[in-house]
Parts: C-alpha cells; structure tokens; sequence
C-alpha cells in the first residue's frame, strides 16, 4: 500500500512538474516574439550592413535575396584612395561614374560601362583607369 501511495506522489509530482514547464515554455515563447511583427529577421543588424538571407539556399522561389553587396576597389599605386560601388549600383545594371576618396588633397573618377557593372554583379572582375590628377591616374578593379 505504501508503494502503491509513492508511485501516486510520483506521479503527480511528475504531472504537476511537466505542467509547471509547458506553460513557461508557452510563455516564454510569447515574450521572444512581443512587438515583432514583420517577417524581417534582420533587426540585430546595422543599417547599411549585408546580409545574405538565402545563402544557402539553392531554390528559386523568390526567397528575398538582397542582392549583390557594396564592394571595395583594388587600386594600383594607392596612396590612401578608396572606391565603393554599392550593391544598388550593381542591381541597376547602369554605367556608373565613382570618386575614389581624397588621398593625399586630391581625387580621381572612374568610369565603368554597364557591361562592366553587370559583370561586377555577377560577380566576376572589371578594371578601369582613372582620371589623371596630381600628374597621376590608378587601375581600379573590382573583383
């Protein structure tokens, strides 16, 4: 009889214990998704930030890729230039004319043809020369 009484304690301990976990479980479900609306899972995220949604995704069911990213430039004979073309630039598809930032008082511009922007978006390399300033121009790939 006494046996009979434990195994009954047991179990509903076991009962009341398995309740006790399935409604924090519930609740603490609800409180990691309070005030999140939207279907974006970015939001840890920085503002201007990549992020590729569907890396590994091989399906072409409209997943949300983001496209291409912003990249940098390779630039010969650098001394302190930098040059970006933005991801918007390489979804557009459009000739672009890009400033390579101001090393050491002075800038130069760059003029890639819409083919080479496509190409930069697909991923493969471009290189233009820049304008001539300061007795000077740069080689300036993408890649």
């Amino acid at each position: 009889m006494v046996e009979e009484l434990m195994i009954q304690i047991e179990r509903r301990e076991f009962l009341r214990f398995l309740g006790i976990l399935g409604i924090s479980t519930g609740v603490i479900g609800m409180l990691g998704c309070e005030g999140d609306d939207d279907d974006d899972d970015d939001d840890d995220v920085p503002e201007g930030e990549d992020v590729d949604d569907d890396a590994d995704d091989d399906d072409d069911g409209g997943g949300g890729d983001p496209g291409p990213a912003d990249k940098g430039a390779a630039i010969t004979a650098n001394h302190d230039h930098t040059c970006t073309i933005t991801g918007a630039q390489q979804t557009a598809g459009a000739a672009v004319t890009l400033t390579l930032t101001t090393g050491t008082g002075h800038t130069h511009t760059v003029d890639f043809s819409a083919l080479d922007v496509q190409t930069i978006a697909a991923g493969g390399s471009a290189t233009a020369t820049s304008t001539t300033d300061a007795a000077h121009s740069h080689d300036v790939t993408f890649s």
